[in-house]
């Protein structure tokens, strides 16, 4: 697998060790490597973070709705996006009443912005340096 990484994906791709790590499995807040060590993943991958990796209730919903509709822009009306959304304002004071859904954590970052700009007509922006704040700008 080392060599293949090596050959196909960027060299910069950061890995945090120095031994290869192949990871084949996942289960809630466990990893397994291809020799069947058991690791606690304190890193949480992408979307793991919250509920672990192969969550059953996770899974149980995406089976259910991979068969109905895999994935469509938001552009579009949905019944899941708009059950989502009344379930979130529901949760939040009465003023929140609006969802402008986004695909990562970048574009989340960038909406903030755009509309802390539009809010205060203010274009300067604090950030700390070496922290990542997303990868679209």
């Amino acid at each position: 697998m080392s060599q293949h990484w090596l050959n196909h994906l960027n060299p910069s791709t950061l890995t945090y060790y120095k031994q290869p790590l192949h990871i084949v499995r996942g289960k809630m807040q466990y990893l397994w490597d291809t020799k069947g060590n058991k690791y606690l993943d304190m890193i949480g991958g992408i979307v793991t973070v919250s509920v672990g990796h192969c969550h059953p209730k996770v899974n149980d919903s995406l089976k259910k709705q991979i068969d109905q509709l895999w994935h469509t822009s938001s552009i579009y009306q949905t019944d899941p996006i708009v059950e989502y959304a009344e379930t979130l304002t529901k949760k939040l004071p009465s003023h929140l009443n609006t969802c402008f859904f986004v695909n990562s954590g970048s574009e989340a970052n960038d909406l903030a912005l755009a509309l802390a700009r539009l809010h205060t007509n203010r274009f300067d922006v604090l950030s700390l340096r070496g922290a990542y704040h997303g990868g679209t700008q």
